[in-house]
Formats: C-alpha cells, sequence, structure tokens
C-alpha cells in the first residue's frame, strides 16, 4: 500500500470527526445563548420563560454528521423579586395587636404569594390573614398586605415566612409581650 493511499483513506474518517466537534460546538452555543450566557442582551429580560435547546443528536436528521454533541436540554427561569417593609414586628397585649407587613413585587413579571409560614413558641400566639395577597398575582410594583395578629394570651416569639413563587422567601420576626 502506498502512502498516498493511506493519506485518502483517512479523509472520511477525518471529515466524520470534524463533523461531530461542529455538531457538539453548535450545541453548547445553542445552550449558551439559550441560558442567556451570550446573545443580545436586550432580549435578556429577566422574565420567567422556559427555553428548550432542540437536540442536534437526532439520528438521520439533516446536516448531522455524527458525534456526541447535542441532546441537551435545558430550562431557565428567571427569578421573582419581593421585598417586606420590616423585617420585625413587635405587638402588645395591652397595645396594638394587629400590624401589616407590607409586600411589594419588585421584579418584572407578576408575582404570586403563598400563604406564609409560621413557626411559633407557643403556638397558636400569631394568625397571619394573607388574603390580600394569595387571591391574585401582585403585578410589578404592586404591593398586597399580610395582617398580623397576636392573641396578646402569652408572650411569644415568631418567625413568619413570607414565599412567592420563583422568589427567596423572606423572613420577618414576630414579637408578642404582654406590656
Amino acid at each position: 500500500m502506498s502512502p498516498s493511499k493511506s493519506f485518502w483513506s483517512g479523509i472520511p474518517v477525518l471529515a466524520k470527526a470534524i463533523g461531530g466537534i461542529v455538531t457538539g460546538l453548535v450545541g453548547v452555543g445553542s445552550l449558551l445563548v439559550a441560558l442567556g450566557v451570550i446573545g443580545n442582551s436586550s432580549s435578556n429580560n429577566n422574565s420567567p420563560t422556559g427555553t428548550t435547546v432542540p437536540s442536534s443528536d437526532t439520528p438521520g436528521a439533516p446536516g448531522n454528521s455524527g458525534g456526541s454533541g447535542g441532546g441537551l436540554t435545558a430550562t431557565t427561569t428567571a427569578k421573582a423579586s419581593f421585598t417586606v417593609d420590616r423585617s420585625a414586628v413587635t405587638l402588645q397585649a395591652l397595645g396594638v395587636k394587629e400590624a401589616k407587613v407590607t409586600v411589594t413585587n419588585q421584579g418584572t413579571t407578576s408575582l404570586k404569594v403563598k400563604a406564609p409560614t409560621l413557626d411559633s413558641s407557643p403556638q397558636g400566639a400569631f394568625v397571619v390573614d394573607a388574603s390580600d395577597c394569595t387571591t391574585s398575582a401582585v403585578s410589578p410594583g404592586d404591593s398586597c398586605s399580610l395582617k398580623v395578629t397576636y392573641s396578646g394570651g402569652v408572650q411569644a416569639k415568631a418567625t413568619m415566612t413570607v414565599l412567592a413563587d420563583n422568589a427567596s422567601p423572606v423572613d420577618v420576626d414576630l414579637i408578642g409581650s404582654l406590656a
């Protein structure tokens, strides 16, 4: 076998390997665009969207020449953002037994607030009416109120955790005193 035949017989294998590398790079590039790592920054509006990157490893699809690149599916979702107007609420048995905690949507999409959780000692000393926040989604820039009521029967402490879809929780300390 002459050296020239050996070189030419390796070309199809080399072309297939290069095709696999290119296919893999296209798959990675598509994933980076979908995740917002690269691409037009004006389209990255931080709104919750699901993006699926098509598989480039589909058998028989035009333009696929083999390789292990592709086959990736990614879903990206932007985080929502909200604030509460205070980190602690103090209520008194002989004074103010009710307070409002305002939740403000700082994001760019509607915020679905969930009923807050209470970790209290003793249990039942505080009641939270979240209907203003949980009845409907809170529009960007708008607020809703959580109504906190203290029973006044005993000295109590609690942590109220405010929750919303696709957002980090926020804790508010509740303190109930007898004075």
